[in-house]
């Protein structure tokens, strides 16, 4: 099957597509761009989900951010892991509401440049 070449937002559709008919989506890095494609790859993310998912959910949410790579409030950091890997660069601040870490990750052909504040293993903040 061929490979295609396609925008965050087309992913998005493609994952959720493939959720409604159950197929299996592979996330993969070639010759430097992400592609979709339903062949496992090396070092790819398998994009999952149970079609039953109400979009409403987190689960739902969760499933549709690590697909694209992105991040939202009330991520924990394990799954700040599973969508954009290991940050560039971490930074520990001191806030109104205690210390937090903040990880920067630079922009890459499928997600945007972000940063995501982290208080106690939990995201409380994303900057775009």
């Amino acid at each position: 099957m061929p490979m295609i070449t396609v925008s965050r937002w087309a992913a998005a559709a493609l994952a959720l597509a493939a959720t409604a008919v159950g197929a299996q989506t592979f996330r993969c890095t070639v010759d430097g761009r992400t592609v979709y494609q339903q062949q496992p790859c090396d070092g790819g993310k398998a994009i999952r989900s149970d079609p039953g998912l109400d979009p409403a959910s987190r689960e739902f949410r969760l499933a549709r951010a690590i697909a694209l790579g992105d991040a939202f409030v009330g991520m924990t950091e394990a799954e700040m892991l599973r969508s954009r890997g290991k940050p560039k660069d971490i930074v520990r601040v001191k806030a109104s509401q205690g210390p937090a870490d903040v990880w920067y990750y630079d922009r890459t052909a499928a997600a945007p440049r972000l940063s995501v504040m982290l208080r106690n293993g939990v995201v409380v903040n994303v900057q775009r």
